[in-house]
């Protein structure tokens, strides 16, 4: 929907609501225009910003004799739990490979002596990671201050060069900080500004995160330990082993990248009010990173047979993920949406009620042309709020305010009085709120075909 509005100012006048800085949408909007499917085009980012983040690992790692094991950590990666971010249309892609860049970017103005375009390509990545997610001016900000204080620690000089990059890099952080506040205003005037539950900061979902981490690179670092500690190891010449090692400033720039899960959720807690475990999906990046460069910690096996070993082992581990997610992918995206269920309707003359808005558009999208002009979605804020998360009833809602929503949207008590016959479809999301309210309406219900547990038929 953002990407589609026709003018810079039309784009500004709900930007607030979709709460999204604009590179993902522009990239989007400029997809649409390829010979695409609308449900690749809106991927395509997403898909790119992964392929963006192999290249990068493999740059970061990549260094005299160190090939292999740059391709093993690529290899990691792609391999990976990052697969799953690669059919959203959502920032995550996209901020994975503008992370990864930034990391090449400032690595490479850092080592060599002609480094002005990767100077400008850090201030560059740094300015498109902060206007592609929320938190991106921390996922590249943060590596970078930790490897440059380190850097300066050991070199008793501080690179200005690099500092000025990173800071005018930085500088659309102040749209971000706009953008925040314009949100924090629709929701005051349509919600009054309470927090989601299931949103919430707290331990808990700060310590969901770093499971989240620790379940998506578990094989990782297994094959570290078993790397570093029961393969034979050769002993490398002095002169081999400087030329592979990496310094200390990169071994800080990748943990920098681990510390912005802390980063952000602290923004959360003080500023934002909304977290999710999966705003720290950058990590998947650093710890593939991690992965390459701890390869080069004791020597080689043979021609890096080592890195070999490795990228062998995450092949046939993860390799059934893969084709699992391929089987998984199958079919047309009307067949595997929430519309789907609708199919024992051909002609109705009464209303279909979409009980989660979550699934409203998609259904609005994908349904027949006979029963789209009977879709409705019934909305109830004061439920909304009591439920675990209302933030994507908040959006639909304001988009409706603005005109720009394409589907209509009924208040509940207005509905009930009009309607005693209709259907609702129900995702079964725990924020959906409907069916509770309709039961203490003393609507009855029942369900329209036996082996589909997701549509019924209410009547009063």
């Amino acid at each position: 929907m953002v990407a589609s509005q026709p003018s810079i100012g039309a784009y500004f006048r709900i930007e607030g609501v979709d709460a999204q800085p604009p590179v993902l949408a522009s990239l989007v909007r400029a997809a649409s225009h390829l010979p695409l499917s609308p449900e690749v085009s809106a991927r395509l980012p997403s898909l790119l910003g992964l392929l963006l983040a192999g290249w990068a690992i493999f740059f970061f790692i990549d260094r005299k004799g160190m090939r292999l094991a740059a391709s093993a950590a690529a290899v990691s990666f792609f391999l990976g739990s990052s697969l799953n971010w690669a059919g959203e249309s959502r920032p995550y892609g996209l901020a994975m490979g503008l992370t990864g860049v930034v990391l090449v970017c400032w690595q490479r103005s850092a080592r060599e002596t002609k480094r002005g375009w990767w100077l400008t390509g850090l201030a560059v990545s740094l300015a498109l990671l902060t206007l592609t997610f929320p938190f991106g001016f921390l996922c590249g900000g943060i590596p970078v201050v930790c490897a440059e204080f380190v850097r300066w620690r050991e070199r008793r000089a501080f690179d200005w060069n690099v500092a000025i990059a990173t800071g005018v890099g930085l500088l659309p952080v102040l749209f971000i900080f706009w953008l925040s506040a314009q949100v924090k205003v629709a929701l005051l005037n349509q919600f009054h500004g309470i927090n989601p539950l299931v949103a919430r900061p707290s331990l808990g979902n700060l310590a969901a995160s770093v499971i989240f981490l620790v379940r998506s690179t578990s094989i990782e670092i297994l094959l570290i330990a078993v790397i570093l500690r029961l393969l034979p190891i050769r002993k490398r010449e002095k002169q081999e082993s400087d030329l592979r090692a990496f310094r200390p400033w990169e071994w800080a720039a990748v943990a920098g990248v681990f510390l912005t899960v802390f980063a952000i959720w602290g923004m959360a807690v003080v500023y934002t009010h909304y977290y999710f475990a999966r705003y720290g999906c950058v990590t998947l990046v650093a710890t593939s990173l991690a992965f390459g460069m701890c390869l080069s910690l004791r020597g080689s096996v043979g021609r890096d047979v080592t890195a070999l070993i490795a990228a062998s082992l995450i092949c046939v581990v993860f390799g059934r993920g893969l084709v699992r997610q391929i089987r998984e992918g199958s079919g047309s995206p009307a067949d595997r949406s929430s519309a789907a269920a609708l199919a024992p309707l051909k002609q109705v003359s009464e209303p279909i009620v979409i009980s989660s808005a979550l699934s409203y558009q998609q259904v609005g999208r994908y349904t027949s042309a006979e029963l789209r002009p009977n879709l409705i979605f019934v909305s109830e804020p004061a439920a909304a709020l009591r439920t675990r998360d209302f933030v994507p009833e908040f959006t639909i809602l304001t988009y409706r305010n603005l005109g720009v929503l394409p589907l209509p949207i009924a208040d509940y008590a207005a509905f009930v009085r009009e309607h005693e016959r209709f259907y609702l479809l129900t995702d079964f999301n725990s924020s959906e709120y409907l069916p509770g309210l309709l039961e203490q309406a003393e609507y009855r219900k029942t369900q329209v075909s036996p082996l589909n547990t997701r549509l019924y038929h209410y009547q009063r």
